[in-house]
């Protein structure tokens, strides 16, 4: 399976957090992006196996 993540520019980041915080919580991955640079990775949190 191949994931698809998501692009999305600072500005975005800025005025959809509540939107990107909930994809991150569902298990999706963003790329942020400033000025058509990738800048930094918002990807869920991994937690350890029981």
């Amino acid at each position: 399976m191949i994931a698809i993540i998501e692009t999305v520019t600072a500005r975005a980041v800025n005025q959809h957090s509540s939107r990107l915080l909930r994809g991150v919580s569902e298990g999706k991955p963003f790329v942020i992006a400033h000025r058509g640079l990738s800048v930094a990775r918002l990807v869920p949190e991994s937690t350890p196996d029981a």
